[in-house]
């Protein structure tokens, strides 16, 4: 065994001097590696919440020294052990938690109202007529009307039977009417296929002045038909020349009230008693088929210009929506849930036109002529109507679109 000893080697026994050994040993003891946690949550509700946390553990490694210092004499051997130890403290902590509330976002809520409002419609001046004449009868369409009978203007005031035939741009002569007569009632779909139903002549001629009669119109002449049951004037009538709906009116005999709220019905040959008007009146608006019609305005029997509005369904009247303005002597185009009210004469003025939607009347654009219409005539849609004739504006003719 070879043993360094200050600096030379020797061989052989240890000798018996004293020999110093120094032993260091150092033990390192690492703990646990540092540990870094975050943890982020996030909630969005309302209010919208965001928590973050964030722990942080810092554990100081463990360091332990272990020094021995041993030192051996033979005979006798001291032996001297120091040992150092060092320990760090706990591992440090550190937590850090961050807290962030926003408040509730901001919520905007639009609306959005829509209103609809019924359109106005325009009116336009189109050919006048030969005849000047108002309580006359029409039937048709904006580009296929026939105007027929009614009363000149004063002085004159001569009851004609004169009828004339409207294109679309112009008016021409046609038939005359077989019985001359004013405040009758007018049917059909078109100037080839009319219904003249009742009427007005001046007593005497024949014997009352109330007609029953009733003509047909081919396109070229008229011809008599089935008469009314009862004899009236200042009536309405709505439908074709086939299928004809006549309502309301007046008589004074055998009573005003009997024959103001009277409803037939025609089919082509003859005419049948239907159900009776909620409302007695006469000098009314009409509009519709002969199943389906609507009954304005008018005179009520007691004397004042009225309001009332009434739907037939075929087999029954039913009262609805009034007028905004009541009047008298009206033109009438349309359907019973589509329908215009024009001219006639009422407190805002001779004018005024009302359209009629199922539900409600909604003012409409007024008639061009300065004097409005009383008394004339109205044909064809709510849309798409003609109106001519009638008291201080005889011969005017106007389109309307709406």
């Amino acid at each position: 065994m070879a043993i360094k000893v200050y600096g030379y080697t020797r061989y052989g026994p240890l000798p018996t001097q004293s020999i110093l050994i120094t032993s260091t040993t150092t033990s390192t003891t690492t703990a646990a590696p540092t540990t870094t946690s975050t943890t982020t949550s996030t909630t969005t509700a309302a209010p919208t919440t965001t928590s973050t946390t964030t722990s942080t553990t810092t554990a100081a490694p463990t360091t332990t020294t272990s020094t021995t210092t041993s030192t051996t004499t033979a005979e006798p051997t001291t032996t001297t052990s120091t040992t150092t130890s060092t320990t760090t403290a706990v591992p440090t902590t550190t937590s850090t938690t961050t807290s962030t509330t926003t408040a509730a976002p901001t919520t905007t809520t639009s609306t959005t109202t829509t209103t609809t409002t019924a359109a106005l419609g325009s009116w336009s001046l189109s050919a006048a007529m030969i005849t000047p004449r108002n309580q006359l009868a029409g039937a048709g369409t904006q580009s296929s009307a026939l105007a027929f009978g009614g009363i000149t203007p004063t002085p004159s005031s001569t009851i004609v039977g004169c009828t004339e035939a409207y294109n679309g741009s112009s008016w021409s002569s046609g038939g005359t009417l077989i019985n001359a007569r004013y405040q009758l009632a007018g049917a059909g779909d078109s100037n080839t296929a009319a219904l003249a139903v009742g009427g007005y002549q001046l007593p005497g001629f024949p014997s009352i002045a109330a007609r029953n009669c009733v003509e047909s119109y081919n396109g070229s002449t008229w011809a008599n038909c089935t008469g009314l049951i009862k004899a009236r004037y200042s009536l309405s009538a709505t439908g074709t020349n086939t299928s004809t709906l006549a309502f309301g009116g007046y008589c004074t005999y055998p009573s005003i009230n009997a024959v103001a709220i009277l409803t037939e019905c025609y089919n082509g040959s003859t005419w049948t008693s239907c159900a009776n008007m909620n409302v007695p009146k006469y000098y009314g608006g009409g509009t519709g088929t002969a199943t389906c019609a609507l009954s304005f305005g008018g005179v009520n029997i007691t004397g004042p210009t009225i309001t009332c509005t009434e739907t037939y369904n075929g087999t029954t009247w039913s009262n609805c929506a009034a007028m905004i303005t009541g009047r008298q002597g009206i033109g009438g185009a349309g359907t019973a849930t589509s329908a215009l009210a024009i001219g006639g004469n009422g407190p805002s003025g001779n004018r005024c036109v009302e359209g009629f939607n199922g539900i409600s009347w909604s003012t409409k654009t007024p008639l061009i002529a300065t004097n409005g219409r009383v008394a004339g005539t109205a044909v064809g849609t709510a849309t798409c109507a003609l109106s001519f004739g009638g008291a201080s504006s005889c011969t005017c003719t106007e389109t309307f679109t709406g």
